[in-house]
């Protein structure tokens, strides 16, 4: 079966008066090519319904004066209902104007605005945590990018509250803060070489990262071990090792289909012990502490922490 493959037109707009290096601009599509394959196809897909199957960068082009990375972005769909699923929420009433890349055939959507702030709010979010992470300056006022433009006209794009778009925002960058935050500043970059110098998605000044995130972002992000908590209600807990004299100590658990590798159970204080130890299994609200492995590059559990059981 062939893809289903849709090119969106972007474009990254650097205002340096001086010529960018090579490096920075290697740097620069190089962590774009990350936002777009690692969270942008869940972060579109949450906000248009549609099955995304994965996402990747080609460079179009380079326009001289105020240095234009001009991309497309490569979208694949599960199948054409999909495809024409989300045409339906980002083509803004018919106004994009649809062409075919020559040779290939695949459709190109141009201007597609509902497309560019989610990538700019991608964008600053992830340079909203490499700011979080200096210790050198005042913590920030505010970690929200809920006002910011990108945030308040997509979510206009796609007929959900401010706080709804950037929600999904921060859910699908979280899956990886670090990956994002470092690729949000090498994006960034070119743009603290110059006092003036500021970043704009699609030539548009409104859809711009500002002047002030730009400079307090750190040229190298260092992240302590990102965890998680999530919260579990009823569910099943397999108990592997129990102590009766202690709730912090000697006690481990898997539950089935969430975690599978033996990890530490914790019992919240007035979780009685008794209550579980002897038994194999009981049910039980909980906390799954989850953190990013330095090896696999992924979230992986490493608590329970029970905070109520629940009785037959």
């Amino acid at each position: 079966m062939s893809e289903c493959v849709l090119l969106v037109e972007h474009s990254v707009k650097y205002t340096n008066r001086q010529p960018l290096e090579v490096k920075d601009v290697i740097d620069s599509l190089s962590a774009l090519q990350k936002v777009s394959v690692f969270f942008l196809p869940a972060a579109l897909s949450q906000l248009s319904g549609a099955a995304i199957v994965s996402a990747d960068l080609l460079v179009e082009g380079f326009q001289h004066g105020s240095f234009v990375e001009d991309v497309l972005i490569k979208l694949v769909f599960k199948d054409q209902a999909e495809m024409d699923k989300f045409l339906e929420k980002v083509r803004e009433g018919g106004r994009n104007v649809y062409r075919n890349l020559p040779g290939n055939g695949s459709p190109i959507l141009k201007g597609a605005v509902a497309v560019t702030c989610v990538v700019g709010a991608l964008v600053a979010v992830g340079a909203v945590w490499a700011i979080a992470t200096r210790t050198d300056i005042p913590a920030p006022i505010s970690l929200s990018i809920t006002d910011s433009n990108f945030v308040v006209i997509g979510a206009e794009s796609y007929k959900v509250s401010p706080k709804d778009f950037a929600d999904v925002i921060e859910n699908v960058g979280g899956q990886d803060k670090k990956k994002l935050a470092q690729a949000s500043a090498k994006i960034l970059a070119p743009a603290k070489r110059e006092p003036d110098a500021t970043v704009v998605m699609d030539n548009n000044d409104t859809l711009a990262i500002s002047k002030d995130t730009i400079d307090q972002i750190p040229d190298v992000v260092e992240f302590e071990p990102f965890e998680i908590d999530q919260q579990h209600s009823d569910v099943d807990v397999e108990i592997r090792a129990s102590d009766r004299d202690s709730a912090s100590r000697g006690w481990a658990a898997i539950i089935t289909g969430l975690v599978d590798r033996r990890v530490k159970l914790i019992l919240e204080p007035g979780i009685d012990p008794n209550k579980l130890a002897g038994k194999f299994k009981v049910r039980a609200d909980v906390v799954v502490k989850s953190k990013m492995s330095a090896k696999t590059k992924k979230m992986e559990p490493t608590s329970i922490t029970v905070t109520s059981l629940i009785d037959d």
